[in-house]
């Protein structure tokens, strides 16, 4: 609950840029009770309808763990047509990110974690 609290506390800057307006369609998507959750929602199973059409697409969930490094939680890259697909992304890709709550599959306690979000949208 802190964790909802404090994600819808911190603007996310306004900016109305391609990166920012799928970021926030695919959250839309992904989020279940304010927080990702991959035993209930997988970034792969996202609508190809939520992605830009005709631009290829890395979405990606970290936390952060007790000692302070960055887990990744998962990640997907979708093609131009919204299908699930393995390339590395161009060196010059733009992206954007957010904090996110996360929950864990392998914590069964349900706790909170700090998470983030972020997406990478190319040609």
């Amino acid at each position: 609950m802190y964790g909802n609290v404090i994600v819808d506390a911190i603007p996310d800057g306004g900016d109305n840029d391609l990166e920012s307006v799928t970021m926030d369609r695919i959250w839309n998507e992904v989020a279940v009770d304010g927080r990702y959750n991959a035993t209930k929602k997988s970034v792969t199973d996202i609508n190809e309808s939520t992605l830009p059409q005709g631009k290829v697409v890395h979405v990606n969930v970290t936390y952060q763990r007790s000692d302070g490094t960055r887990a990744v939680v998962t990640d997907a890259q979708f093609d131009r047509n919204g299908q699930v697909m393995a390339v590395d992304p161009p060196e010059d890709t733009r992206s954007t990110s957010r904090p996110i709550p996360v929950s864990l599959a392998s914590d069964p306690s349900g706790t909170v974690r700090t998470g983030r979000l972020t997406v990478e949208v190319w040609e």
